[in-house]
């Protein structure tokens, strides 16, 4: 597996792990503030820029691997964060026993899928194997908020590009696999760690109401709900969501 790694010699460690349809690149916008107090890992999540697909198996065979990988390069506390279906996989982590970080940060989660975004999940998938270029278009325009795109379009376009970087194999692997995976919301109640919950007020993609939900079941969670934001927030509120990482990672690592 692939890892992008900035300020190796720090003793604090941040990981950031992305979501799909977007390789680890998506957080180019906020590695560099935060490698100036953390050591900063970025994987690439099997099938995802620089890491091969390789016979995953779903899920449970993606977290187990990067389980292994963090477990082997972080000796020291570490926080974890996931961007979407990333966010599952850090819970997961967690619940699973396959990790022990000192914090959480979650932006845009997702615990489960409901019978609609199940739905909506095939949807997409058939739609990919029928006309990937359409679907590229769905994707860049709900990805955004949409005064975000008024006032960028050129934003669009690169959306469209990275999606359409990654293998169409890949996408629909992805698609599949979140189809099969467990529902997380009973493990909510049993996590321990201090947990940031960062959500998009116009993200269409996954609702805000999800994200309250979220954190209101976990014992320990502060929300941040940001205003005018998207689901990618990491290329919306750059410099607002380095912020807010570095001051929950620097409450919660020692």
């Amino acid at each position: 597996m692939f890892f992008r790694e900035l300020n190796a010699a720090a003793p604090r460690t941040i990981v950031l792990v992305h979501g799909q349809l977007f390789d680890g690149a998506v957080f180019d916008g906020v590695t560099a503030t935060l490698a100036g107090q953390f050591r900063v890992l970025v994987p690439d999540l099997p099938g995802y820029g620089r890491s091969p697909l390789d016979g995953a198996a779903g899920v449970a065979d993606v977290q187990d691997r990067l389980g292994r990988e963090l477990r082997a390069r972080v000796k020291g506390p570490l926080v974890l964060v996931g961007f979407s279906l990333g966010a599952y996989h850090a819970l997961a982590l967690l619940t699973r026993g396959l990790l022990a970080p000192a914090g959480l940060a979650l932006l845009a989660p997702v615990v489960g899928l409901s019978d609609d975004k199940r739905a909506q999940f095939r949807q997409n998938l058939a739609a990919c194997q029928a006309a990937p270029g359409a679907v590229a278009d769905v994707i860049a325009s709900i990805m955004h908020a949409p005064a975000f795109l008024a006032g960028r379009p050129d934003r669009a376009a690169a959306t469209r590009a990275r999606f359409t970087a990654t293998a169409m194999d890949t996408i629909t692997w992805d698609l599949q696999a979140a189809l099969d995976m467990p529902d997380l919301s009973p493990q909510l109640g049993s996590v321990a760690v201090p947990v940031l919950v960062r959500v998009g007020a116009l993200d269409q993609a996954v609702p805000p109401a999800l994200g309250r939900a979220i954190a209101a079941a976990l014992p320990h969670a502060q929300l941040r709900e940001c205003a005018g934001v998207g689901h990618l927030q990491m290329i919306e509120d750059p410099a607002g969501l380095a912020e807010d990482l570095s001051r929950f990672a620097g409450s919660v690592l020692p």
